[in-house]
């Protein structure tokens, strides 16, 4: 059993600090690297100007909750849903949590994760729960700590609305392409 001085094994902690500190910030420059590439490859939507795009977010906001609710009702009701409400509904859910997240500017997500991809609908009675779904996403994100205490910067917070955003935006488009082939379904059984 070798002894080492208190110098010595200050020094190999340093060494072991100064590696660790390396490696981590070898991982932010990836993570870094690996988000702006895969970000180089889509156009960026143009953002309007500070004043313009705060308004057009409280629109949207406020927007979205209704457009949330009154679709949440109608999935809750024991009645076959109207195709084409819900179609227009999510269309204009899709553009809203689009404009929101060009004028939020909230920080991209991790990817490390794979999002799961939403489920195809084959039948009117999925498309309640699918639509069901969305609501939940939709309300998880307008009651998003961030967007009650805007004073408060919560890293946290913000990842998550944008993770909401980018689910708001994957379920919408999945919805629409389940609506538009039960429409067609349901034009080819009627006479």
């Amino acid at each position: 059993n070798v002894r080492l001085s208190p110098a010595t094994c200050a020094q190999e902690r340093r060494v072991e600090t100064d590696r660790e500190l390396k490696e981590r910030d070898f991982d932010y420059r990836d993570s870094d690297l690996r988000r702006m590439s895969n970000q180089a490859g889509k156009p960026k939507p143009k953002r309007p100007p500070v004043g313009q795009a705060r308004a057009q977010a409280q629109e949207d906001f406020m927007r979205l909750q209704v457009l949330n609710k009154d679709l949440g009702k109608a999935a809750l009701e024991k009645s076959a849903l109207d195709l084409k409400f819900v179609s227009d509904s999510i269309s204009e859910i899709k553009k809203r949590a689009e404009r929101l997240s060009t004028n939020l500017a909230l920080p991209e997500p991790e990817k490390t994760v794979a999002r799961p991809k939403p489920d195809s609908v084959a039948s009117p009675e999925q498309l309640k729960s699918s639509v069901l779904a969305l609501v939940k996403v939709v309300f998880s994100f307008v009651q998003n700590p961030y967007f009650k205490q805007l004073n408060v910067l919560d890293t946290q917070a913000t990842t998550k609305a944008q993770q909401d955003l980018e689910d708001i935006i994957a379920l919408s488009e999945q919805l629409k392409k389940d609506t538009k082939k039960l429409e067609k379904a349901s034009q080819q059984k009627s006479p």
